[in-house]
């Protein structure tokens, strides 16, 4: 069972995006974070194969949780998800290995793509 966790601040967010993941990959567990510290705490209690994270959050920005998240899990694949997707955002996480960036809004078929290739370790 591969197990996805998604990290955004909006609720409506962590309601669509979670029930879409669940109804295309139904081999998946997925778990949601709004805050820095409830994702901290879920990945160092568990292991998943894929992270969306949303950018933009009020807390802490998604780039900062991202550097912090590496410490804990180095291998785990990343999915950034912006509204504002640009040279330098891609430039600012050049060396966290993120694997894919999602423009906001996303669109279901590319978002299950994204994470199907990400489950199967295939390149971006």
């Amino acid at each position: 069972m591969e197990r996805i966790l998604v990290i955004d601040d909006d609720a409506v967010t962590l309601g669509v995006l979670p029930a879409l993941l669940k109804s295309r990959l139904p081999d998946t567990t997925v778990d949601t974070a709004m805050d820095a510290e409830t994702a901290l705490s879920l990945v160092r209690s568990g292991h998943y194969q894929l992270i969306f994270i949303d950018v933009r959050m009020s807390s802490v920005d998604g780039l900062s949780l991202l550097r912090q998240l590496r410490a804990t899990a180095p291998d785990t694949r990343v999915i950034i998800m912006t509204a504002r997707l640009d040279d330098s955002l891609e430039a600012d996480t050049s060396q966290t290995g993120v694997y894919a960036f999602l423009s906001k809004p996303v669109f279901p078929d590319l978002v299950i793509a994204k994470a199907q290739a990400a489950l199967q370790r295939t390149p971006s």
